[in-house]
């Protein structure tokens, strides 16, 4: 009874539009499917096609760890950079460089009553958006060689890292005594020629970037808590459970970079499902 009224149906023009587009659209979605994902093959790829996924996968993976370990090392460098950032002239901690570096040249020199002959003016070199160097590029004075020594040592032992690019050192005067007739460049330093005179240049690198002192302290406890915790993923191959035939697929473990153990023991079913 059904079955003659389906045919009834059928025969009529609404059943035939039916059937029509019913065709139309198996036949789209077939031209469809073969257009956009390469055919039926794809449904059951070749063995060929499964090894050359496999290798793309170890590729991927190699690049994954390689991509890592830059990541990385991008972050040492950003968290060095940070901690050599509070060490260089902060205008905020150390006062305006024009007048501080001076003075500070001078009090040292008062205090080991050291008459300095010539002292420059401090010069700005830029060397990026946010870094610079201020150099006091003539420094010149004559004393006796401890004095100097002394004068040196006081420089260097101030709260702020100054460098020296250049320092002239020389007896005083041109009087010097020749210590070996053989080589007559060579002198030595005597009672009589302990006076020397010195002429060099010092600089400081300054930061006048957007970063404040504190907000660079805090950055760099921030990456050096990161740098602590840092996760190490590795990627633990398929492995084949003992009570079926199944295999787990892929997963990862994290572990801390602090241990330096090697993930011997396969995955379990209820780790993955994890």
């Amino acid at each position: 009874m059904n079955t003659a009224k389906i045919k009834s149906f059928l025969s009529t023009p609404a059943g035939k539009l039916i059937i029509s587009c019913s065709v139309i659209l198996i036949g789209c979605w077939t031209f469809m499917f073969i257009q956009f994902s390469g055919g039926f093959a794809s449904l059951f790829p070749s063995e060929e096609k499964i090894k050359n996924l496999k290798q793309e996968i170890r590729k991927l993976r190699s690049q994954v760890e390689e991509n890592r370990k830059k990541a990385l090392s991008y972050e040492k460098q950003k968290r060095l950079y940070r901690e050599k950032l509070i060490t260089y002239w902060n205008e905020e901690r150390d006062g305006l460089v024009d007048t501080v570096l001076r003075n500070t040249i001078q009090n040292a020199a008062k205090e080991l009553e050291l008459t300095l002959s010539a002292l420059g003016s401090v010069r700005i070199t830029r060397i990026n958006h946010e870094l610079y160097f201020a150099e006091v590029d003539n420094l010149s004075a004559s004393a006796p060689f401890d004095v100097l020594i002394k004068f040196f040592t006081k420089l260097e032992e101030s709260s702020f890292s100054l460098h020296w690019r250049r320092l002239d050192l020389r007896p005083d005067q041109g009087r010097w005594n020749r210590g070996n007739r053989n080589n007559p460049s060579v002198f030595q330093i005597t009672p009589a020629t302990t006076r020397m005179r010195f002429h060099g240049a010092v600089r400081v690198i300054g930061y006048d970037g957007k970063l404040t002192l504190k907000e660079m302290e805090k950055a760099v406890k921030n990456t050096s808590a990161k740098s602590k915790k840092t996760v190490q993923t590795k990627v633990l191959p398929a492995t084949p459970l003992k009570d079926s035939g199944k295999t787990i697929s892929p997963a990862t473990k994290k572990v801390p970079a602090g241990e330096n153990k090697t993930l011997s023991q396969p995955i379990t079913a209820k780790e993955n499902a994890k």
